[in-house]
């Protein structure tokens, strides 16, 4: 619905998940789906969205992006050090942020699996009943593959945000 993020950097290991794909092993697809529910689960309520909504999933390296619009965000799960900018944000909590913003989130200090969450949730086709990518299947999520240089996401609902 609204371009939303630039990747400028994926990671080692980005790509979107929701709670999950689940129910279709018998044909050969695999389970799939955000590996630590709970942080998951958890940045989807600071933003405001219902728990299922689809997030980034970094593993160990986290990413680059830059704002193309106003959103609202929270970085959950292991620890790492946020940036937007030059300023540093916490994490488990939500926080704004502008066009021309570039949110760093880094390496993990502890932990393996970093999410982050963006009100209305990343826009992608849901297959098979969810927006979670099983990269060995090439299914869901982005393309069905992790995420690249210059990867354009959409939010799924842009909600009117307040401007600081």
């Amino acid at each position: 619905m609204g371009e939303t993020f630039l990747i400028l950097d994926p990671g080692s290991l980005t790509t979107v998940q929701d709670l999950g794909r689940f129910g279709w092993q018998s044909l050969g697809v695999p389970v799939s789906g955000a590996l630590d529910s709970y942080a998951a689960q958890t940045g989807n309520l600071l933003v405001g969205n219902d728990r299922q909504a689809a997030v980034l999933e970094m593993t160990v390296t986290g990413i680059t992006l830059a704002v193309l619009r106003p959103a609202c965000v929270a970085v959950t799960g292991a620890q790492t050090q946020i940036k937007v900018n030059s300023h540093m944000q916490s994490a488990w909590e939500s926080f704004l942020v502008q066009p021309g913003d570039v949110i760093r989130i880094g390496q993990v200090a502890s932990g393996c699996r970093m999410y982050l969450s963006v009100c209305g949730g990343i826009d992608v086709p849901p297959v098979m009943g969810s927006r979670s990518t099983s990269v060995g299947s090439g299914l869901g999520g982005f393309c069905g593959r992790t995420l690249r240089k210059g990867d354009i996401l959409s939010v799924a609902f842009v909600p009117d945000l307040p401007h600081p």
